[in-house]
């Protein structure tokens, strides 16, 4: 019955802790290893070549370089040890804690070749039952440590080397494998060459070494992360040759040049991390043949919880791949003792990042990633400088070898492991030994090499407790603030953009001046670097603006209410530039049927002919401004001009002094008629008539001569003479 995983993670555990107590008292009660006693200060012997499997019954052939020509009479002995199941098992033998003596084979002198160069290749028959006639008794299929002894004819020692073989199950069986990552990390600097004309800069020579390293990568599957601003920089050679080393890859999806996202979020630049990524995206999938999305991201650096929630929001990154030194410094972190085979959950604070409340993933205050750890031991083996290539191979091979018998019962569907091959940070890891590793670890049959794309179908949970091991990461050394160069890069975007739109014949400058002030937001440089950068677009930018020389202030009298005005504009530059021109009179006392002119100004002088209409007489100031055509942004000063206009004259005069006679006639007639009606009106409250009887004088009683009532007053009618 296989264990389940939580048990698996606390029998894994205990074991590794109890191991080297144990194998200390191995030590102390066999005594000192055999063969061991009388290399008091024996040489160590250079591993040349060998292969890490060997078939039951074959031959173990391998050669070593001794330092220096092995005398007459000198001896060569192989002595095999216990397999081993354990990685530490592994890093003792590797120490010379050998254990579990089982068989001493002596070389037989013809089986030793001295090449040219001074190497020594020895071939060893094995046999799983005996170890007669000088074979090496391997009695079954596991990963045996062996002793390489060179003793002199006296029997001093001269040389040793500690050395691994795994004979190979008969008949051949399933043990189950461990899926493999191999993973590369190529960054630089973006170009920030300061000249728009000029082509971007060669790579630094670090980065054209780690290319070079890749594509010597001979059928190995790499999970490469790289800068595109690195690709676009390679010729079309160079792109062929990494399309090769990909064949089978996988590429990690990354901003257009090095962003730290912890950087980006601190300094209030995730939509410029966004845009930056998504044009990156767009530059890998153009230039490498390969699989490439954005699901992993290796942060070989540290990398802040804002940082996280940034790769998780704009990248959406599903795996985090760390490097173990990162790891280990994690709160969190089991240490030494650490599966580094299975997956992680980092928690990710979306609030106070240091608060010590609410750091599990199950609060509502957190988000989770998915982590992966580069085995920080593995890639130890690609920067030990004290081993050959070949044995780093085979020691690096040796390990997964014993960490796949470490798991062997319980690999399964349901149980996965997997690890990380690599630097543990940037580069990119040796060919020579990456190739074999790759290639010894291909015999054994115990690795099946996959992208990191599908690691996370390849890894189960690291279980610790019940408990799926969560991590916090540490807080970073030093993060880069980009609130200031912010600031000047929005103002010199504005300023080349509306410079852009000046230019008639190569517009592609603008491009390049966009393209080197997108790269000044990389982390990758130093404000300095970016401050002189953009000094330098500026200078540029003024120089094109300063071409354009607008007419000195002048005034101009029209000769009528229309005419034509010419303005006298300069380019002292040696292209033709584009231009806005605007002209606005004071209290719209003037009109410019033409509105604003877009023009190309040729060099030299132009004259540039605008009609104008006056609405009244009288001195005004007209503005002159010459603008660009994106932004309407001003390309030298406004220019004041003054306008006289005294001559309006014709059928405007005429109306106007028709309408003043007109209007003075009414007056003088109104005037008339009101006095008219004032005499009239007094003359009637006069008359007597209009007077009521208590106005008139006392009269006689009796009968009065007079008219009727309601007659008006005049003289008496005559005698009837209409007959």
């Amino acid at each position: 019955m296989k264990p389940s995983g939580t048990t698996l993670s606390r029998t894994i555990l205990a074991v590794l802790l109890a191991v080297p107590l144990a194998l200390a008292l191995a030590v102390a009660n066999l005594g000192v290893v055999p063969g061991t006693a009388a290399a008091a200060d024996p040489e160590t012997l250079v591993l040349v070549n060998q292969e890490l499997a060997v078939t039951p019954g074959g031959n173990l052939t391998l050669t070593f370089h001794p330092s220096s020509p092995l005398p007459e009479g000198s001896r060569i002995n192989v002595r095999a040890y216990q397999p081993i199941t354990l990685r530490e098992q592994l890093k003792r033998a590797i120490a010379h804690q050998l254990s579990g003596f089982i068989t001493d084979a002596a070389v037989a002198p013809d089986a030793i070749v001295t090449d040219a160069a001074g190497n020594v290749m020895i071939t060893v028959p094995t046999s799983a039952t005996d170890a007669s006639g000088g074979q090496l008794r391997l009695p079954g299929a596991g990963l045996y440590p062996l002793l390489v002894v060179v003793t002199g004819a006296t029997g001093e020692a001269l040389g040793d080397l500690v050395t691994f073989a795994y004979r190979v199950p008969d008949p051949p069986t399933v043990l189950g494998q461990l899926s493999i990552a191999v993973l590369a990390s190529i960054t630089a600097p973006p170009s920030i060459h300061g000249d728009a004309t000029a082509l971007p800069t060669a790579l630094p020579p670090d980065v054209t070494a780690q290319l070079a390293e890749l594509d010597a990568y001979k059928g190995v599957k790499v999970s490469l992360q790289i800068s595109p601003d690195i690709l676009s920089r390679l010729d079309d050679a160079g792109l062929t040759a990494l399309g090769t080393a990909m064949t089978d890859g996988f590429v990690m999806s990354q901003p257009l040049v090095p962003l730290d996202p912890s950087s980006a979020a601190a300094s209030g630049l995730a939509d410029q991390f966004g845009n930056l990524f998504t044009k990156g995206d767009a530059v890998i999938g153009q230039s490498v043949v390969a699989r490439h999305n954005s699901t992993v991201w290796f942060a070989p650096d540290s990398l802040t919880d804002a940082g996280g929630l940034l790769l998780q929001d704009r990248a959406h990154t599903q795996l985090l791949v760390i490097p173990g030194s990162t790891y280990l410094a994690a709160d969190g972190s089991l240490g030494d003792i650490t599966d580094y085979s299975q997956l992680f959950r980092t928690a990710l604070s979306d609030t106070d990042p240091n608060s010590d409340a609410d750091q599990t993933c199950e609060s509502s205050s957190m988000q989770c990633v998915t982590t992966a750890v580069v085995d920080p031991l593995l890639a130890s083996r690609f920067t030990d400088s004290s081993l050959s290539d070949e044995q780093a191979a085979l020691y690096t091979a040796a390990d997964v070898v014993a960490y796949r018998e470490q798991f062997a019962d319980s690999l399964s569907p349901s149980l996965r492991h997997a690890l990380i091959l690599g630097l543990d940070g940037e580069g990119v890891a040796s060919a020579a030994r990456m190739n074999r590793a790759v290639a010894m670890l291909g015999a054994t049959g115990a690795a099946n090499f996959i992208t990191l794309d599908d690691f996370q179908n390849s890894s189960g949970a690291l279980i610790n407790d019940g408990q799926q091991v969560e991590l916090r990461l540490p807080k970073p050394k030093t993060t880069v603030d980009l609130t200031d160069r912010k600031k000047n890069l929005d103002d010199v975007t504005l300023a080349a953009t509306t410079v852009a739109s000046m230019l008639v014949d190569n517009t592609e400058r603008g491009n390049a001046w966009l393209s080197t002030i997108g790269n000044l937001y990389s982390t990758a440089i130093t404000d300095d670097q970016a401050d002189a950068a953009i000094d330098e677009v500026n200078h540029q930018l003024q120089q094109i603006r300063s071409c354009i020389v607008p007419p000195d202030p002048y005034q101009f009298t029209l000769a009528g209410q229309s005419t034509t005005l010419f303005l006298r504009l300069r380019n002292d530059c040696l292209e033709p530039l584009h231009v806005l021109i605007r002209l606005a009179a004071d209290a719209k006392k003037m009109e410019f049927p033409d509105g604003d002119i877009e023009r190309n100004l040729d060099p030299g002088v132009t004259n540039l002919p605008v009609r104008v209409v006056a609405r009244t007489n009288g001195t005004f100031t007209v503005t002159l401004d010459i603008l660009t055509k994106a932004g309407e942004l001003p390309i030298v000063p406004t220019v004041n001009l003054r306008a006289r206009v005294n001559t309006l004259t014709g059928l405007p005069q005429l109306i106007t002094g028709v309408g003043l006679l007109l209007l003075l006639t009414w007056w003088v007639r109104n005037l008339r008629r009101s006095r008219r009606v004032r005499r009239t009106v007094s003359g009637r409250t006069e008359h007597p008539a209009t007077k009521s009887v208590s106005d008139l004088p006392d009269q006689p009683e009796g009968p009065v001569d007079g008219p009727p009532d309601g007659l008006p007053d005049g003289p008496a009618p005559g005698p009837d003479t209409t007959g």
